[in-house]
């Protein structure tokens, strides 16, 4: 009979943690419950290249601590892949447009001196894993960058597929390229890192953060081939927060030369409208790179007068 109530008062015992174990789960799911219940869902989306994940950044230096000292260095390979595919870009396009235009072809040679530096930096620019910029390297980069040639070249950006940072990188090109280089906020900025997949991030203003509010932001890939993922973010969202580059009306798509990005920008916002899932769903349009746009449209203007 011992035996018998010491396995009774084992079970009861093992009953009891159990029971409380319950309680503790069912408090947690019902703590994480209400927690999401302040949780706002918003959704970054657009074309590719029309400014999402800058918009993603600068709410990370608004209402976070920014980027620390590790994240910034991590920056680096993507700053100095932008330099190498900035300068590749304008010289092989430089020897196109001296090939195929008709008149004043001059123009877009570049210095012999600088021709075969040129090549060179084209040939680095091709391989898929850039080696860190240098110090000889930079020097090499900014005496094509500033070449004539490629001055002209530049001047018909908008018929290239060049990232809008590359007047912003090659005017600095010297200082990306010392060894005790860290990027500065501006750099992280300006820096072109095509989004894959999902990021998101957790946020929360000084206003809001009283009331317990927290907005959830998501940043996805806007080329084509990332679009199939959205749908997975679709349920639940708040508000949608649709992305278009008003500098990009004389541009064409990277993955597209055929369709023009702001009408690409346009069906597709068109599209996103009319999802089902999006019909109490508030929507946010943003006009992105102003200023972009502005210095093209004062361009044209001094060239008509």
């Amino acid at each position: 009979m011992g035996v018998l109530c010491s396995k009774e008062h084992h079970i009861a015992q093992e009953d009891v943690e159990e029971q409380a174990q319950a309680k503790d789960i069912d408090r947690r799911i019902a703590q994480e419950s209400k927690a999401e219940k302040n949780v706002q869902k918003l959704l970054l989306l657009g074309a590719g290249e029309s400014g999402k994940s800058t918009i993603f950044k600068q709410i990370k230096v608004l209402f976070q601590t920014g980027f620390d000292d590790m994240e910034r260095r991590n920056y680096i390979p993507a700053i100095h892949a932008n330099v190498y595919q900035s300068i590749k870009i304008l010289h092989d396009a430089s020897k196109e447009f001296a090939e195929t235009e008709e008149e004043n072809t001059s123009k877009y040679i570049l210095h012999s001196e600088n021709q075969v530096l040129g090549e060179k930096l084209s040939e680095i620019g091709s391989f898929s894993d850039l080696w860190p910029l240098t110090e000889e390297c930079a020097l090499n980069i900014q005496a094509v960058w500033k070449d004539p040639a490629i001055q002209a070249t530049f001047l018909r950006a908008s018929e290239l597929q060049l990232p809008d940072c590359t007047q912003f990188f090659l005017d600095y090109v010297l200082r990306l390229a010392q060894p005790n280089y860290t990027p500065t906020q501006e750099d992280i900025l300006y820096a072109r890192v095509r989004t894959t997949g999902i990021v998101e991030i957790e946020f929360s203003p000084k206003e809001d953060a009283k009331k317990g509010e927290i907005y959830r932001l998501f940043d996805v890939g806007g080329q084509r081939n990332e679009r199939r993922k959205w749908i997975h973010l679709f349920d639940g969202v708040t508000a949608v927060i649709f992305c278009a580059a008003l500098s990009e009306y004389d541009q064409t798509l990277f993955e597209d030369e055929s369709k023009n990005r702001m009408m690409e920008a346009r069906e597709l916002f068109d599209w996103i409208l009319k999802v089902p899932w999006f019909q109490r769903t508030s929507f946010l349009l943003f006009l992105n790179k102003f200023d972009i746009f502005e210095k093209k449209v004062l361009k044209i203007c001094k060239e008509e007068v």
